[in-house]
């Protein structure tokens, strides 16, 4: 993807920058949320349906992500640079995007820093944006971050503020939402042994 950078960024005038930099960081949210899928076998949450828009020849795809996390691995420091840069650009979509796809990588080697941080910055994207799919769906992931890290009172929290995000959605977004939710809701349940909270769930 670099040298893909580079010719995007060749031309320095403000405008033709500002439209490459959002084709860049596009290409980079499109490749972070195709290497979730792939190594998931599931879209990132937030999109249940929508495809990744890489932009990019469906054989470069293949190419670069035949190992999701290897390449997601040596993406990183720049995952985390285009998080960043997006957020400061007003590119909510992107920030959003990115963070939650590159949860493949922070989940399978523990970078609970990365994971934090790069959420951390594309809430305050999202809701700047008004994005409430987005946020439902950040909120979710630090959630199940918190339940990771053993924190269950942090992780029910988030829990409960994203299914209530998602109720504010309606239609298909929050019955897929809600389903994710009370899903690891359940799983939490089990591990603090509340086996009370686990039916109550069940029945409803």
């Amino acid at each position: 993807t670099r040298p893909y950078a580079r010719e995007l960024l060749a031309d320095d005038s403000a405008h033709t920058r500002r439209a490459a930099i959002d084709r860049l960081v596009a290409a980079m949210a499109g490749l972070v949320r195709e290497a979730h899928r792939r190594d998931h076998c599931a879209p990132v949450p937030g999109h249940p349906d929508a495809p990744a828009r890489i932009g990019l020849p469906d054989t470069l795809v293949d190419r670069l992500l035949d190992d999701p996390l290897a390449w997601l691995e040596q993406e990183r420091a720049a995952v985390l640079a285009a998080v960043r840069q997006s957020a400061a650009l007003g590119m909510a979509q992107h920030c959003r995007d990115l963070a939650l796809g590159a949860v493949a990588l922070f989940e399978a080697h523990m970078y609970v820093d990365d994971w934090r941080e790069t959420h951390e910055t594309a809430l305050e994207a999202v809701r700047r944006a008004g994005d409430t799919a987005g946020e439902a769906a950040l909120v979710f992931s630090l959630g199940t971050l918190a339940m990771l890290q053993h924190r269950a009172g942090t992780a029910a929290q988030r829990y409960q503020r994203a299914e209530a995000l998602y109720a504010d959605l309606g239609g298909r977004d929050d019955e897929h939402g809600r389903t994710l939710v009370r899903g690891a809701q359940a799983r939490l349940d089990y591990e603090r042994g509340d086996l009370r909270l686990r039916l109550h769930r069940r029945a409803h």
